[in-house]
């Protein structure tokens, strides 16, 4: 028999399954009037981000969490499935009065770190935390700056998790900093409308891009620098 009706031997890929945490934690400060629609709808393009993400990667779980946060925290969605997660609405998108920054990143990431502490001994399960503000702390009363470093830094160095702060105060970078978030996971956007929309856009974006990485093995490397792929400048 010739050797060339051997038949080519299979190459066989072996599918690591994974699950992916979206923690959002969203201001609903009062100052936040002006663009509320368009922080529903930003939202929202979150949460399409994420069913698209599974779509895209079966062998990954996309898990939706959504904090909110003013003088007082609220639950709105806690460990749900992408295709599960509810639409934020004029409605449930109801704006109080403060920002409680440090105590609405606090405890949304202890609470979320507490819940899944089972899926964090598998490597494979990541969290993308992502901080969403247009103003300043003024009204925590169980979490200072310092709390919030030492939870985001202990946190930071499992690989496991990474975060990102989005604000279009003049000091955004100052309070990514104090929290422990790198400048290269921090966005300032434009207040207003059009870069209340541009900002949620980037960070549909940056969802997807390190989605991807966990997919194509670069994970490390993406969430370093989440916004690395967008194309317009901070």
């Amino acid at each position: 028999m010739g050797g060339d009706n051997l038949p080519l031997p299979f190459t066989f890929r072996r599918i690591i399954m994974s699950k992916f945490y979206h923690l959002n934690i969203l201001d609903k400060s009062p100052s936040m009037r002006s663009v509320k629609k368009e922080t529903i709808d930003g939202y929202n393009k979150q949460i399409q981000a994420m069913k698209k993400s599974a779509e895209d990667h079966p062998e990954q779980e996309h898990i939706a969490s959504l904090v909110l946060f003013d003088s007082w925290i609220s639950f709105d969605t806690w460990i749900k499935p992408a295709s599960e997660a509810k639409l934020l609405t004029m409605d449930t998108y109801k704006l109080g009065s403060g920002t409680a920054l440090h105590d609405g990143i606090g405890t949304a990431v202890m609470s979320l770190k507490n819940e899944i502490v089972i899926d964090l001994k598998d490597p494979n399960t990541k969290v993308f935390v992502t901080i969403f503000t247009d103003g300043e702390e003024n009204s925590s009363k169980e979490f200072t700056a310092k709390d919030c470093l030492d939870i985001i830094k202990k946190l930071g160095k499992t690989e496991q998790w990474t975060f990102a702060f989005m604000g279009c105060s003049e000091n955004t970078l100052e309070q990514a900093k104090e929290i422990g978030i790198s400048i290269s996971n921090t966005v300032i956007y434009r207040e207003g409308t059009k870069g209340t929309q541009e900002a949620f856009t980037r960070l549909a974006s940056a969802r997807s891009c390190l989605s991807d990485s966990v997919s194509n093995g670069t994970y490390a490397t993406q969430s370093l620098n989440v916004f690395s792929n967008d194309e317009e400048e901070k």
